[in-house]
Parts: structure tokens; C-alpha cells; sequence
């Protein structure tokens, strides 16, 4: 098995649900203390769009946005975000984060956070299939004239 980059976990636990991050912790069994350095604090963003997905830049309207920083015994820092108010959420995402740069960690976790992405792809080609189930074609019947 490769190893899943930072960059990939990150957005994997930004998607995953407070439950799926809280037993993931709890099946490591990590019990040592962090230091939360940052939040969790509630803000907002900006999503921004572009015309025919390569036009002009617009806003499309802002989002709420909970992001946390933490800080284990051992001195890894973890960070989260996550479209949303949950701030446990974010919490434990970000201990995740941390956990996932310790060796000890790794391996153990490795296998949960694809579970994670698995189960995240799952649900988004459920809600494709269930929006093109109510797909509408439109198109345009052209009459020749002569």
C-alpha cells in the first residue's frame, strides 16, 4: 500500500463526519493530552466561480468555515477545516492530522482514513446518481425552411 499524502488526508478529514473522526481516534486508543492552538473558531469564506468553468472570475456568495490548530505532548502540530459549524468536528480532525504525521500513528491510521475517502466517494456518486436520475434534457428542434 503507497503511502497517502498530507495534502489527501487533509481534505479526506475534511469531509469525514464528527462521528467517523471520533471512533477513528477512539480505535487507536489515544488518550494523551494536546494543546489546542488556534480556535475551533466559526468564520466565513468566499467561493468564488468562474464563467464556463474557465471564464472570468466571480463570487459566488461566502460559506461558514470552522478551522482549529492543535498541538500534541510530543510537539507534531495538526490542523483542520471544514465547511460548517461543527467545532468538535474540526477539533478532532485536526488531532488526526497530527496523529497521521507520528510514525507510531501512521500505519494504524493509514487504513482508517481510507475507509473514510471510501465512504466519502460512496455518498458523492449517490447524490450524482440521484441528481441525474432527475436530469432534464433540454434541446432544440431546428425546422428547415426551403
Amino acid at each position: 500500500m503507497s503511502k497517502i499524502q498530507r495534502k489527501d488526508w487533509i481534505s479526506i478529514l475534511s469531509k469525514t463526519e464528527t462521528i467517523d473522526l471520533k471512533n477513528c481516534i477512539e480505535n487507536i486508543n489515544y488518550t494523551k493530552d494536546y494543546k489546542i492552538i488556534y480556535g475551533p473558531n466559526v468564520g466565513s469564506i468566499m467561493i468564488r466561480g468562474r464563467l464556463g468553468g474557465n471564464g472570468d472570475p466571480y463570487n459566488l456568495g461566502e460559506a461558514t468555515l470552522t478551522k482549529c490548530v492543535i498541538k500534541l505532548e510530543e510537539g507534531v502540530i495538526g490542523y483542520s477545516y471544514h465547511l460548517g459549524r461543527d467545532k468538535i468536528r474540526a477539533e478532532y480532525a485536526a488531532v488526526l492530522d497530527a496523529l497521521m504525521q507520528d510514525n507510531n500513528y501512521y500505519s494504524k491510521l493509514q487504513s482508517m482514513i481510507l475507509d473514510l475517502k471510501d465512504k466519502i466517494n460512496k455518498k458523492e456518486n449517490h447524490i450524482i446518481n440521484e441528481s441525474n436520475s432527475s436530469k432534464v434534457d433540454f434541446f432544440t428542434l431546428v425546422r428547415g425552411d426551403g
